[in-house]
C-alpha cells in the first residue's frame, strides 16, 4: 500500500485509508524494534481492521489486507461502497453512520455473510447488488425500510 501519509483527498477534502492509519489503529510494536519487515508480514496478517470515527470519505488501499475477515468503518462520511474486491475473504463489513446513497459493488465479496449499513441514505435497494453468501443485512434508519415492498 503506497504512501504512509495521512493523504487528503482533495475532490472531497477528506481522508483516505492509508497504510499509517490501519497500522495506527491496529497494531502495536515495541518501539525498538525494527519495523519496517515486520509491518509488511503483520499488515499482510491482519484478520480483523477497525477505521470507524476517523472520517474517512473514500475506500481505498486495501490491497494490502490479503487475509482480512471483518472491517468496521462505521460513522465516517464515506458515499460510496467500492474497492473492496480486492480483499475476496471478507465475513463482516460495518459501514454503519456514513453518507452511502446505494448498495453496490458489493457481488465480488463471495464470503461476505453480515452487512451492517444502518444509518445511511439508501433509498432504493437492488437485490442482485448483494453476494449469495450474505445472511445477515442491516438497513435499520435507511428510507428504503419505509417501501411497501420492503421486505
Amino acid at each position: 500500500m503506497p504512501g504512509a501519509e495521512l493523504a487528503q483527498n482533495p475532490e472531497e477534502e477528506g481522508m483516505c485509508i492509508t497504510e499509517a492509519l490501519i497500522t495506527k489503529r491496529n497494531l502495536t510494536f515495541p518501539e525498538d524494534e525494527d519495523l519496517s519487515e515486520k509491518m509488511f508480514h503483520t499488515l499482510a496478517e491482519l484478520q480483523t481492521v477497525r477505521l470507524d470515527r476517523e472520517g474517512i470519505t473514500t475506500i481505498t488501499n486495501l490491497e494490502g489486507l490479503q487475509n482480512l475477515h471483518s472491517l468496521y468503518l462505521q460513522e465516517n462520511k464515506i458515499q460510496r461502497i467500492e474497492n473492496l474486491a480486492c480483499i475476496p475473504t471478507l465475513r463482516f463489513l460495518s459501514l454503519a453512520g456514513n453518507r452511502i446513497r446505494q448498495v453496490e459493488n458489493l457481488r465480488d465479496l463471495p464470503h461476505l455473510q453480515l452487512l451492517d449499513l444502518s444509518e445511511n441514505l439508501i433509498e432504493k435497494l437492488k437485490l442482485d447488488e448483494f453476494p449469495q453468501s450474505l445472511l445477515i443485512l442491516n438497513l435499520t434508519g435507511n428510507s428504503c425500510t419505509k417501501q411497501d415492498s420492503y421486505r
